[in-house]
């Protein structure tokens, strides 16, 4: 049997173990070396995207007071919007954020495709904000294009406005309109209510306009009961829908609570005149009648002025 050296053999061992530990300490050292130089070139260009990003900044105050009172958009602004969020954009791909003011900028700049395809692709990334879908619904409403809208404004309502407000209190790009803006989180939530009875409202003319008065019924007849402002609007349309499937007996119903918060509808005494006879309740048919010809033709104030409503940021 072949005589074996233990020190030899140790010798040996630790000899393996040290160059093994050597080369270890070089690949720390070379490890830590690369990401000191990929975490200083982040920096790097971090601090030239910032720089650049900060030379083409547009003042946010035209934008929040947009938000608030609609209307015309100036269209070279609009311009300077689009050339900064196509920027942050650059920097900061694939942000719903980042998406939804491109698409509010294209459309107020008359480029409602790219508009449509950049609101497509804020769902996309997140599915859950009410915003996205709703802009979407109230594009192509604009575009007579009802059963689209349908489809979006009922995705819309669909979404738990508390996911909306979150989005809105750690997106980047609502931060920086945020500091225009007083009392912020109270605007939150008035745009969020605001935005759902908006979307309710569309909804129902989208629904009423394909003449589908079932689901017409369906939403308004819902939206009365939760709606804050537009509750003789969804009353009206509640019972236009009863009335134009014949069913009298709720046509009434809705028009007679109509007239309880606005006596002198013209248009609701006169078709809750004609689902009172339709009834055979012609005595009380006749007398409603008589009272919504005697109106005349005056000029009623609109329930609802569906061109108002324009695309919304929060």
């Amino acid at each position: 049997m072949p005589h074996i050296n233990g020190k030899h053999i140790w010798r040996s061992f630790w000899n393996s173990l040290r160059f093994l530990i050597s080369r270890v300490l070089v690949l720390y050292v070379l490890i830590i070396g690369i990401s000191l130089y990929v975490f200083n070139v982040q920096n790097i260009l971090d601090s030239q995207r910032t720089e650049q990003l900060n030379e083409i900044m547009p003042s946010f105050g035209y934008l929040n007071a947009y938000e608030e009172k609609q209307g015309a958009f100036d269209k070279e602004k609009a311009d300077a919007y689009i050339r900064y969020y196509e920027k942050v954009n650059e920097f900061l791909p694939n942000q719903a954020d980042v998406y939804s003011a491109l698409g509010f900028c294209y459309y107020y700049a008359g480029k409602k495709d790219k508009a449509i395809a950049f609101f497509k692709k804020a769902i996309e990334v997140n599915p859950h904000v009410f915003w996205f879908d709703y802009n979407l619904g109230v594009i192509y409403y604009k575009q007579a294009q009802y059963a689209k809208s349908a489809q979006y404004l009922k995705s819309a309502i669909e979404k738990k406005p508390e996911l909306a407000l979150a989005f809105a209190g750690y997106s980047r790009v609502y931060r920086r309109i945020a500091h225009r803006v007083a009392n912020y989180k109270e605007r939150l939530e008035h745009g969020i209510t605001q935005g759902y009875d908006d979307a309710f409202a569309l909804l129902t003319l989208s629904y009423y306009r394909q003449q589908d008065y079932a689901q017409a019924y369906a939403i308004a007849g819902y939206a009365y009961q939760i709606s804050e402002e537009r509750k003789d609007f969804f009353l009206y349309y509640a019972g236009m829908a009863s009335f134009k499937m014949r069913e009298f007996t709720k046509a009434a119903y809705f028009f007679k609570e109509l007239l309880k918060i606005d006596a002198d509808n013209r248009d609701a005494l006169f078709h809750l005149a004609l689902s009172l006879r339709e009834l055979g309740a012609n005595p009380l048919a006749d007398l409603t009648m008589r009272k919504a010809l005697m109106m005349g033709n005056v000029d009623q104030k609109p329930l609802f002025t569906e061109t108002d409503i324009g695309l919304k940021i929060f």
